[in-house]
């Protein structure tokens, strides 16, 4: 737009050749990362689609259209470090941080997620279990979650936390940037180089706490509240993780950091 000196661009006008010069634009000027710019251009997709699809184009520019996303590493902790993290004697103003990324690491929870637990999201399932039920903040989606017996001790354990504004929640409030502020503490604290987020906290749940449990893909896929299985597979895959350091094939069943697998939390 700004080089045609537009304001406004018309459906029929978007060609492919637009919507390539639209991709090399966001990754050179606007200066996004490869992912970023395919996720903006999948946007613009949509709606073409759509104007498409009731005739208000005659033809869709994406046709031919490939995007190519570029491999992520991603970032997720080992039964030995997901152990080490849980039994580090840290300094005060630490440990309620630790304990809510810890949390993260047992239910796939983001942070938002968490801070937002009240009683009433903590069911009792037909098999006997215990479980989360509760909606995403992000998207709305339904998240079930077994609660293990790790997560169940730190509820318990902040029953009796001091509150004053929050005494409805599961678990103690902290703000998302004091979090990742105290995160990067921690990461000092354990002499890790690796980059502590709750995003590798989710994944540390995909992969050590479930996948590598033989938990079937589709189910770690909906406990992280994805709606669809292709959006979760190409999250977080087997395929994916495997070659980075620590993670094992789901050739046997473990026990991360005494998470018991039973969800009555025995």
């Amino acid at each position: 737009m700004s080089r045609n000196k537009q304001d406004d661009i018309k459906l029929d006008d978007i060609d492919f050749q637009l919507v390539r010069d639209f991709d090399y634009y966001l990754k050179t000027e606007h200066k996004v990362k490869i992912n970023t710019a395919v996720q903006i251009v999948k946007k613009l997709r949509t709606v073409m689609k759509l104007a498409n699809e009731i005739s208000w184009v005659k033809r869709n520019p994406f046709a031919a259209y490939r995007a190519k996303k570029e491999e992520v590493h991603r970032e997720f902790l080992t039964t030995v470090e997901l152990n080490d993290l849980a039994v580090k004697k840290l300094k005060k103003r630490l440990v309620l941080t630790r304990d809510l990324f810890l949390f993260s690491c047992y239910t796939g929870l983001s942070y938002s997620d968490i801070v937002s637990l009240k009683a009433k999201d903590i069911r009792k399932g037909e098999d006997g279990g215990i479980w989360l039920e509760t909606h995403r903040i992000k998207n709305n989606n339904r998240v079930r979650v077994p609660l293990l017996s790790p997560a169940l001790r730190l509820i318990e354990h902040y029953k009796k936390y001091p509150r004053i504004l929050d005494e409805d929640f599961l678990l103690p409030k902290i703000s998302n940037a004091r979090a990742n502020y105290y995160l990067k503490e921690i990461m000092k604290e354990m002499g890790w180089t690796k980059w502590l987020t709750f995003h590798c906290a989710r994944h540390t749940f995909a992969t050590t706490v479930t996948l590598t449990n033989g938990v079937p893909i589709e189910t770690v896929g909906q406990m992280l509240g994805h709606i669809e299985y292709p959006v979760y597979a190409d999250l977080c895959t087997c395929d994916r993780y495997q070659g980075q350091p620590g993670y094992e094939a789901p050739e046997k069943k473990i026990c991360p950091a005494g998470v018991d697998i039973d969800t009555k939390g025995r």
